[in-house]
């Protein structure tokens, strides 16, 4: 009731994944406002959602989607790339690079993974999904080594104003004492209920075309260390 105007949506909102749209509406004047009313079957509590055409959110832009092809089966990789449209090109040679070494390389924009495995919307468990999918039904061998291009930040709103982006996002993993913490490495535990990766994982932390093509001016060795640190040894003793 109290609507300025007869055109008035009402939604049944009881199941927030099942959002129907009520459509057998009726609406009187009454006095200067409208009041609005409809019949329907109750077999439990139900909430509805009532509003004019002029409260409803409009999107700001529509694109037609192509299909990424990522959900083919056929697709293989050792490597993966996931990163956002805008550092593509850039990371572009550091994907040739792997490949000169023998790695099968897939560069995946993150607005794909969004688009194939949550509607399009901005998730974290998009990531762990894609990947977890890659792990089962892409072409054999599964992919063994994942890289991240693109800063994160655990403000997604961005409330505190630093201007921060989740280029792609990281996870925030509960833990019993520091709380949401960071976590890449949850990405890649995709196989069983256990923290351990299924797959190596890196991120390059970067918000710009400029400080990717910067790093992948270094020399290649700085780049490519896998080798020693596999002949590497970390020792420690913990106190008491």
């Amino acid at each position: 009731s109290d609507f300025t105007t007869d055109n008035v949506e009402v939604f049944d909102i009881t199941n927030e994944s099942g959002v129907k749209r009520i459509t057998n509406l009726q609406s009187e004047l009454v006095g200067s406002t409208y009041t609005v009313s409809f019949e329907n079957s109750l077999s439990q509590n139900r909430e509805y959602l009532a509003l004019t055409t002029n409260q409803t959110k409009q999107p700001t832009d529509i694109q037609v989607y192509t299909d990424s092809g990522i959900y083919s089966a056929t697709n293989g990789a050792d490597y993966i790339v996931i990163t956002h449209e805008d550092f593509c090109d850039s990371i572009q040679p550091l994907a040739d690079y792997r490949e000169e070494q023998g790695l099968r390389v897939k560069i995946v924009k993150i607005e794909d993974i969004y688009d194939e495995f949550n509607h399009g919307i901005f998730s974290p468990q998009a990531i762990k999904d894609f990947l977890t999918y890659t792990y089962n039904s892409w072409a054999k061998p599964a992919p063994t080594y994942v890289l991240l291009v693109g800063d994160t930040t655990y403000d997604y709103k961005d409330n505190k104003g630093t201007g921060s982006v989740n280029y792609v996002p990281t996870y925030l993993l509960d833990t019993d004492y520091m709380g949401e913490t960071a976590s890449d490495n949850w990405f890649v535990c995709v196989s069983g209920d256990d923290i351990i990766p299924d797959m190596y994982i890196g991120r390059l932390e970067w918000t710009g075309r400029r400080t990717i093509y910067q790093h992948l001016q270094r020399p290649r060795p700085h780049i490519d260390t896998i080798g020693r640190v596999r002949s590497a040894w970390l020792i420690g003793k913990r106190p008491g």
